[in-house]
């Protein structure tokens, strides 16, 4: 047979109703849109455990050795993989007093130019000063104004957020002023993501040779612990419930295709015995799973795409890639347990098939 004459045969027969096509696209189109949907909203439930965890401070660490911390050797840690901000400060004894609220002065740090990535704000300049957004809020100051001082006033640059989740105190109600990273400082913060257990190690070339006077070892430390010491989410994400969705659907699709075609093995052995080509038989299968399947594949990718809309770019892409896979996995298994029943059926067994119908 020419391929258009496989191709009006088995149209001919989804149309008729013979393939039931629609019946076994619809069950699958459940099946695999729903586990695909459940898959991803738990990985989705992860990722969003992971931005609040990073969120809090908790994906930052600081090291305190007071007075022998390298500036430039800690800003040399943006270098890093996974490093997202890497910035040295030190606490000053004397703190800003507000024209504006003389009896709440602000608590004042040294600061190098890029622990404002640290604080997720992006790069600065050494003109001007960083103040909390409970100073801005308070004082209705925002980047850009002029912030008035007792007997001087300072430029804003940025607002940085410093709320009350858990983190370290002490910042909350505060000043940055960015210098220059050839000074002594105090500390050394560096944001991370993902979580490198070697970065306490990198932490701890920044401290300079102590002198006789030092009496204490530097302390490395996590700027939030309310979420615990480390994020899991690797672990959980790996053995999640419904990590074998892709297997499941391919069993599933296997056992739909092999069915679609045991409902129909006594008119397919009849057209073998009437003289039909066994590859013909087996083409015009695989077309007319195909023009069911498809739907059902489509329709679990869709799936994906719309479960994985409301995310990042990043993570969208390899949630739409897992959820590729129960896709593909939708498809191919159907052409594969539909050809290896058709595969199957033998002329000979004619007659028992015809007795066995139901």
């Amino acid at each position: 047979m020419r391929l258009r004459s496989i191709l009006s045969e088995a149209l001919r027969n989804i149309t008729s109703g013979t393939t039931r096509a629609g019946t076994f696209a619809l069950i699958l189109l459940v099946l695999g849109a729903g586990l695909v949907a459940a898959d991803i909203a738990e990985t989705r439930s992860l990722i969003t455990e992971s931005e609040h965890y990073q969120g809090v401070g908790a994906s930052t660490v600081t090291l305190t050795a007071p007075d022998r911390v390298d500036g430039q050797r800690c800003e040399a840690l943006n270098d890093l993989p996974g490093v997202q901000g890497a910035g040295a400060m030190k606490p000053l004894a004397s703190p800003l007093s507000l024209a504006a609220l003389p009896g709440a002065p602000m608590a004042r740090f040294d600061v190098t130019r890029s622990f404002s990535d640290v604080l997720a704000m992006g790069a600065v300049s050494n003109r001007g000063i960083l103040i909390s957004e409970e100073v801005s809020s308070t004082l209705q100051r925002f980047r850009g104004d002029a912030l008035p001082l007792d007997g001087a006033s300072a430029r804003i640059q940025g607002v940085f957020a410093y709320p009350t989740d858990g983190r370290r105190p002490g910042m909350g109600w505060a000043a940055l002023v960015p210098s220059t990273a050839r000074e002594r400082f105090d500390e050394c913060w560096v944001r991370q993501w993902p979580e490198d257990p070697m970065l306490r190690t990198h932490l701890l070339q920044v401290v300079m040779p102590g002198t006789a006077s030092d009496g204490e070892e530097p302390v490395v430390a996590q700027l939030n612990t309310t979420l615990g010491t480390r994020f899991t989410g690797a672990e959980r994400f790996e053995q999640r419930l419904l990590r074998h969705v892709p297997v499941a659907l391919l069993l599933s699709a296997l056992l739909l295709g092999a069915v679609s075609v045991r409902l129909r093995r006594l008119e397919l052995a009849s057209n073998l015995h009437a003289g039909a080509r066994r590859r013909d038989v087996q083409a015009q299968i695989i077309w007319e799973t195909v023009a069911w399947s498809v739907p059902a594949a489509t329709g679990a990718f869709a799936a994906a795409v719309l479960m994985a809309a409301p995310v990042g770019q990043a993570d969208q892409f390899a949630l739409i890639a897992e959820g590729g896979k129960g896709a593909v996995a939708v498809l191919a298994g159907c052409i594969a347990g539909a050809w290896a029943m058709a595969a199957a059926i033998r002329q000979h067994h004619f007659f028992v098939y015809f007795k066995d119908r139901s």
